[in-house]
């Protein structure tokens, strides 16, 4: 208000004078002031549908970015551990059937002539060799079974924590 009381006797003052050319140039400033800012309001108001929509434009744009971003920080870890699942439980099964397959053939051996190599009944050399063949699979499946059991544990309670996390990051957005 006071800035507004001086100015306005600075012109009076100014105007009392004779130069007018003088007093011209602060009203000149003081117009082209008021306009700028009368027309930075009304440029605003007329072009208020347009701007909106451009912002929302690009505030849905970079939601779009960043959840790409997410997908591509947390989607190939979990594509990893879940490869690392699957090789695991593949091996597991694999000497399952290999130990399935070796007490078939080391029973075949023994009880059917039919299906036998040697066409003889009795646990004879390939009866034995299977059966080898399948206790041996059997104890390293045992091994085996506890260690991966911590494995998929760990590598299961990993994909939990960063399904989480990914699902989290995406509701920030």
């Amino acid at each position: 208000a006071l800035i507004v009381l001086n100015l306005d006797r600075c012109l009076l003052m100014l105007t009392a004078t004779r130069h007018l050319v003088l007093a011209l140039i602060p009203r000149v400033v003081i117009s082209l002031v008021i306009g700028v800012m009368i027309a930075e309001v009304v440029t605003l108001w007329i072009y208020n549908l347009e701007i909106n929509s451009q912002m929302k434009r690009d505030v849905q744009q970079q939601i779009q970015v960043s959840t790409q971003k997410i997908n591509n920080f947390y989607s190939p870890q979990i594509n990893a551990d879940r490869q690392t699942l699957a090789t695991i439980q593949s091996n597991e099964n694999a000497l399952v059937a290999q130990i399935n397959k070796d007490v078939f053939l080391s029973n075949c051996e023994s009880n059917d002539p039919i299906c036998s190599v040697t066409h003889q009944p009795g646990c004879g050399t390939y009866c034995l060799h299977y059966r080898q063949l399948a206790t041996s699979a059997k104890q390293e499946l045992d091994v085996l079974k506890p260690q991966d059991a911590i494995r998929i544990s760990a590598l299961q309670s990993h994909i939990a924590q960063l399904s989480q996390s990914e699902t989290h990051d995406q509701q920030v957005l």
